[in-house]
């Protein structure tokens, strides 16, 4: 997961030094399921867990 996470970070700088939208966002969401993943693990699980 945390591969995920660095390569999202990585395509945010390419997207910016190479000015396309579409790797820009192709990072965000790298980023963005990996934060998903953390939430659901942390909020869900306990919930269901009681």
């Amino acid at each position: 997961q945390k591969v995920l996470l660095v390569f999202g970070i990585l395509s945010i700088l390419m997207a910016l030094l190479s000015k396309k939208v579409s790797l820009f966002v192709f990072g965000l969401i790298c980023c963005l399921s990996l934060w998903i993943n953390l939430f659901i693990t942390f909020a869900i699980l306990p919930i269901l867990g009681n």
